[in-house]
């Protein structure tokens, strides 16, 4: 259970989570006005590389960086898993799967399936669905 997990290493939880993008600004739109995320911060590096990190409304983080060539091979060495492929989806907490659905579906078009599932002694509603890159994403409705 996560309430017996010891504290002793002082990791408290994830600060926040970051997603390579072909187009940042394009992604910032998305996570913004289809997600709900607030635009925390852009930072420009020396090359002119825009990065932005969006706050959720609980406090949850996502950093969308430029996908290049360098950020590829500085992340793994040549023998590993493309990094591209380790982040397996990022799951959204939301309050209704339903209603994010008409929300998703006006603005996107696709109308993904919302899957019931038991999770020890707690249900819950998931939606998996497609960011701008590609990227797998889930809104998860916890039902205590």
């Amino acid at each position: 259970m996560l309430s017996e997990v010891a504290p002793a290493t002082g990791v408290q939880g994830i600060h926040h989570v970051a997603l390579q993008s072909r187009n940042v600004a394009a992604a910032e739109v998305f996570y913004r006005d289809v997600l709900g995320f607030r635009v925390s911060a852009v930072r420009t590096r020396a090359d002119n590389m825009q990065r932005v990190l969006l706050q959720g409304a609980n406090g949850t983080w996502i950093e969308i960086v430029p996908h290049t060539e360098e950020n590829e091979s500085a992340l793994r060495p040549s023998d590993s898993v493309p990094s591209s492929q380790i982040l397996q989806h990022v799951g959204l907490l939301v309050s209704s799967v339903h209603e994010f659905r008409k929300r998703l579906t006006a603005v996107v078009g696709d109308k993904p399936g919302i899957a019931e599932l038991a999770l020890g002694g707690a249900r819950a509603r998931v939606m998996s669905f497609l960011g701008p890159d590609g990227e797998q994403l889930q809104a998860i409705e916890w039902q205590q």
